[in-house]
């Protein structure tokens, strides 16, 4: 009966598995994650105004202003705010940017206006 019972399969490469192995194991060691630590507040550059509508008044260059009036609420904050507009503003309608579509095509509708904290430029305009 020993003669029909299987051998073991041998290997021609015995160190193939010590290979593999040794790969495994460093890329298990890389793959460990990684710390940051962080130092110091967090820092916001940007930030928005929801408008049910937005006046826009700008020259043929791209520059002027936008005021912006929020909706109806009580209490701080629903005052309209204006904000400065220089240049090319990045027009995204939904959630597609159209790069040829006027700022003057947006005037009188309702937006969300994303603008730079510091300046109070205008950034980009939602739809």
């Amino acid at each position: 009966m020993h003669l029909l019972t299987l051998a073991p399969p041998r290997s021609r490469f015995p160190w193939l598995r010590k290979l593999l192995a040794a790969l495994i194991a460093i890329g298990l060691w890389l793959a460990a994650p990684v710390h940051a630590d962080i130092r110091g507040p967090m820092v916001f550059l940007e930030d928005a105004v929801e408008a049910n509508r937005i006046e826009i008044r700008v020259d043929d260059s791209g520059r002027g202003d936008l005021t912006a009036f929020p909706p109806p609420c009580e209490g701080r904050g629903c005052a309209p705010r204006t904000f400065r507009v220089d240049g090319p503003v990045v027009i995204i309608v939904n959630g597609r940017p159209r790069p040829r579509m006027p700022l003057r095509a947006l005037d009188g509708q309702a937006a969300t206006v994303i603008f730079d904290i510091k300046s109070e430029r205008v950034l980009r305009l939602v739809k």
